[in-house]
């Protein structure tokens, strides 16, 4: 029996959903089906019960869950030790960053990247997702870790810049009383009565400032360039966090890695003014 046997047990029963996991593993979903089919034939059990709801593991199915994780987790280890000794400059290497990281100009960083190294191919995640860099998901991550949070133990990288984050308006001086607020930083402190507009994040956020619909906080790296807002004070920006740029402790010798972050680092740290929000930071 080999690993590649339980991939599929493994994503159909966290996904509890073929069509989800066959997303999850870029296969077609009948593909999923087979293979779910013919290792329940081969263990000769049923793993799953086909509900309404979707598939849910039966008595059988759980039994052998943890040692199909433990399964994983080996399989991983090896895949990580191989690559990590992998001495060229070359392969796929998957970067995660934020959306509003990546349309505020870092785009065109990624790019000269990839032009300084062309046997390196990029593969670009902007999503807000905690993806599992012990199971490449990702090979490196840009992320922002808010004020007094740390990276897990077993990434390893550096803190490149501390994070700003400032009140803006509409340039045009169209904003009104209304205060558009940031879900998941600013919600449970705001006035419920006074905050009409909740806004999920940043990026949608700005273009609702840029809007006139009032004002609200941003990270300085996107409210400071963007010629349709302007601060709304003039008060010292806030510690938003601080930006990082991370990878496992497994892959921080690889080649292609070592290029990246060491890249990505020296092309952020030369931003620190814009992303501080502080003029000559």
């Amino acid at each position: 029996m080999t690993w590649d046997d339980y991939r599929y047990f493994l994503e159909v029963a966290r996904c509890g959903s073929v069509r989800a996991a066959s997303a999850r593993l870029a296969v077609n979903h009948a593909t999923v089906l087979r293979r779910i089919a013919s290792l329940e034939r081969r263990l000769s059990v049923r793993l799953f019960d086909r509900l309404p709801s979707g598939y849910v593991m039966t008595a059988a199915g759980e039994e052998i869950m943890a040692a199909a994780e433990d399964m994983e987790r080996r399989a991983h280890d090896i895949d990580r030790a191989i690559v990590g000794r992998d001495a060229r400059l070359s392969g796929v290497l998957r970067v995660t960053l934020p959306q509003v990281l990546a349309v505020s100009g870092f785009m065109a960083e990624l790019a000269a990247f990839a032009r300084a190294h062309p046997a390196i191919r990029l593969e670009i995640d902007t999503s807000y997702a905690v993806l599992d860099m012990t199971r490449r998901q990702a090979d490196v991550a840009i992320r922002l870790a808010y004020a007094g949070q740390s990276p897990p133990g077993h990434l390893v990288g550096r803190r490149v810049t501390p994070v700003g984050q400032a009140r803006y308006r509409a340039a045009e001086g169209r904003a009104g009383e209304n205060r558009p607020v940031l879900k998941e930083v600013e919600a449970e402190q705001a006035d419920a009565a006074a905050v009409p507009i909740v806004i999920s994040d940043v990026v949608t956020q700005a273009a609702a400032l840029r809007a006139g619909v009032g004002v609200g906080r941003l990270p300085c790296f996107l409210g400071d360039p963007d010629p349709g807002l302007r601060r709304a004070d003039d008060d010292a920006p806030a510690h938003y966090g601080d930006l990082w740029v991370l990878t496992h402790r497994d892959l921080g010798r690889t080649p292609r890695v070592r290029a990246f972050t060491g890249f990505a680092a020296t092309r952020i740290r030369a931003r620190r003014a814009l992303f501080s929000g502080v003029p000559g930071a």
